[in-house]
């Protein structure tokens, strides 16, 4: 059951009919990396953090609910990361009528994973791309590109970080049993969202060394028109100490 609206008041009247607890509709208007995955009577419930690239604030959330077995996704009406996941859940309905609930939460955050993977690896591309012939070039860089690029990777960061933080208190702890055949795919989740996070580290390493790389050339440009300007000033002194006399 799929709810897209932007605004979660809408939401809330959209899912009356289910009877959830009050806690649950107080939380979903007010979304956060501090809901994780929990019980609510009968009905586990939890907002997983996600990373909007091309909008403003760049962090949602989506608000996902099992209820008995009916999976409910709250999301931004502008998300398209969902495509992928309604071309899995046909294939596994092809094969299985009734799949378990956990199961399609195991690939909603896998195929989130999956996009952010790819989104990097373009982070990554226009780098390097920027750091082609970057020695000739540099002068033709805006600086403000650099704070820009590191502002959108540190909240990128910020969004795995949420995402890590909603995993490892997750329905494996608090919703799962000791001894649940689903507590692998969780772990499984970890790992991914740990990979996830090093190539991303790597990537503002990058952008890093670059940006203080140009800071170096600017200094040296800088070093030059000094050591010039030195060198007029030590020509023309003396004729106008003599002119002075």
């Amino acid at each position: 059951y799929e709810i897209k609206t932007s605004d979660r008041h809408e939401a809330v009247k959209e899912i009356q009919s289910f009877d959830l607890d009050e806690n649950i509709r107080d939380n979903i208007l007010t979304p956060s990396e501090h809901i994780r995955f929990d019980y609510f009577q009968d009905v586990a419930y939890g907002e997983l953090a996600i990373f909007a690239s091309k909008s403003r604030p760049p962090i949602k959330y989506i608000g996902i609910i099992w209820y008995e077995n009916i999976l409910i996704l709250i999301h931004d009406v502008e998300d398209t990361l969902f495509e992928d996941f309604h071309a899995s859940i046909s294939k596994i309905l092809e094969t299985n009528t009734k799949p378990e609930i956990i199961h399609l939460v195991y690939l909603l955050v896998n195929e989130i994973l999956s996009d952010y993977g790819k989104l990097i690896l373009t982070y990554r591309d226009e780098i390097e791309e920027i750091a082609k012939d970057f020695d000739k070039n540099f002068h033709d860089i805006d600086p403000d590109e650099f704070l820009e690029s590191k502002s959108h990777i540190s909240d990128f960061a910020r969004v795995l970080e949420k995402i890590h933080f909603a995993l490892s208190f997750p329905p494996a702890k608090n919703i799962l049993d000791r001894e649940s055949p689903h507590k692998v795919y969780f772990q499984e989740l970890l790992r991914n969202v740990s990979l996830v996070e090093i190539s991303l580290s790597k990537t503002e390493e990058r952008l890093n060394s670059l940006h203080d790389h140009y800071n170096l050339l600017l200094q040296d440009k800088s070093n030059k028109r000094l050591n010039f300007l030195t060198i007029i000033q030590a020509i023309f002194v003396p004729a106008t100490l003599i002119a002075g006399i």
